[in-house]
């Protein structure tokens, strides 16, 4: 008979995304805030994401 288990895998994500800077911004500040104030991911221009690693974390019996 077959066991069911909790799972937890862990993933690096990397996104990409292309974003407007205005001359007094900070390039890397400006994509931070982009990056959190979008409700939806595939609202940033030229979104994409990958996964880089995925491990799994634990297993446990349930």
């Amino acid at each position: 008979m077959s066991t069911k288990y909790d799972v937890t895998i862990v993933e690096t994500l990397i996104h990409t995304f292309t974003v407007d800077v205005e001359p007094d911004e900070d390039p890397r500040e400006a994509a931070g805030e982009a990056f959190v104030q979008a409700e939806k991911l595939d609202e940033l221009e030229n979104y994409s994401i990958a996964t880089s690693h995925r491990e799994v974390e634990n297993t446990t019996a349930q």
